[in-house]
């Protein structure tokens, strides 16, 4: 073991010396690209959102939210979209945020929706009194 890093540093060292660059098939610390910005936010739009609090109990009150909707995709190629739902109190404040990607890793294609319910994702608060969503972002997944 010991011979073969010695092996090693006299191959760096060499390449150092002789000022040669040491190269790699992949670039060092490369991450696999899973996603381009080729669409865009404005081609994507948010149908039928509903904000909805629900109570699950039936003994005491334990509430949760139905934040559902539907996410079409007006462009013209397969894509996905970041959405961020908002919500604020009667003052309009923003009491909390909530982004996410309705179809996760996968392309939505032209024309062809895809529905979802971030509900989960944020907490009911009692002072939650208006909910908007809006896209953010907008990319092709490979």
């Amino acid at each position: 073991m010991r011979i073969i890093l010695a092996l090693i540093l006299l191959v760096i060292v060499a390449s150092v010396v002789n000022n040669q660059r040491i190269t790699t098939p992949y670039p060092i610390n490369a991450q696999p690209k899973i996603a381009e910005s080729v669409a865009y936010p404005g081609c994507f739009a948010v149908e039928k959102f509903k904000a909805g609090v629900v109570n699950e109990c039936s003994q005491s009150p334990c509430y949760t939210l139905n934040l559902t909707g539907k996410l079409r995709n007006n462009c013209s190629i397969p894509a996905g979209a970041l959405i961020k739902i908002t919500a604020e109190d009667s003052h309009g404040a923003v009491v909390d945020t909530f982004e996410g990607w309705p179809a996760s890793i996968r392309n939505i294609e032209p024309s062809d929706g895809y529905s979802f319910n971030f509900g989960p994702g944020m907490i009911y608060q009692k002072n939650m009194a208006k909910f908007s969503v809006e896209v953010i972002d907008a990319r092709t997944w490979r």
